[in-house]
C-alpha cells in the first residue's frame, strides 16, 4: 500500500498523471481486495486516466478462483492449443512438398490467433 501511494504521488508531482497519459497499476496480492485501493481516491482527480488490476483470489481445495489454479488452467489451455496447432500443421505439411509448405505455412500472427482462439474455447 505504501509503495503504491509513493509511486502515485511521485507520478502526480512530476506531472505525469493527466488526461493525456494512462496508468495501469497491477497489485498481485491484495489481501483485502477493495479496501487496498480505496485510499487512492484521495490521490486522483477528475480526468486522471488510472486503472487498477488486483488479485482477489482465495485459496481453496477445489481450486476455484485460486492463483495456482488459474495458472494451471492457462498452461493447460496453452499446451492443448499448441498441441493442436502442431498436429494440424504437421498433417498439412506432410501432404505437400517442403517448398509449397514454406509458401503457405501460417504466419506468426495466424498461429497466435489460432492459439488464442483455442485457449478461449478451453
Amino acid at each position: 500500500r505504501r509503495l503504491l501511494g509513493s509511486v502515485m504521488k511521485s507520478a502526480k508531482s512530476s506531472g505525469l498523471v493527466d488526461t493525456r497519459s494512462q496508468w495501469l497499476y497491477i497489485i498481485s496480492n491484495a489481501k483485502n481486495s477493495s479496501s487496498n485501493v480505496e485510499f487512492t481516491r484521495r490521490l486522483l482527480k477528475e480526468g486522471d486516466n488510472v486503472a487498477f488490476i488486483y488479485n482477489t483470489s482465495k485459496r481453496s481445495n477445489d481450486c476455484v478462483g485460486g492463483q495456482m489454479c488459474q495458472i494451471k488452467e492457462v498452461l493447460t489451455a496453452f499446451s492443448l492449443a499448441l498441441d493442436q496447432a502442431i498436429q494440424e500443421e504437421y498433417e498439412a505439411a506432410s501432404q505437400i512438398a517442403e517448398e509449397e509448405w514454406e509458401a503457405i505455412r501460417p504466419t506468426k500472427l495466424e498461429r497466435r490467433d489460432f492459439l488464442l482462439k483455442i485457449i478461449k474455447t478451453h
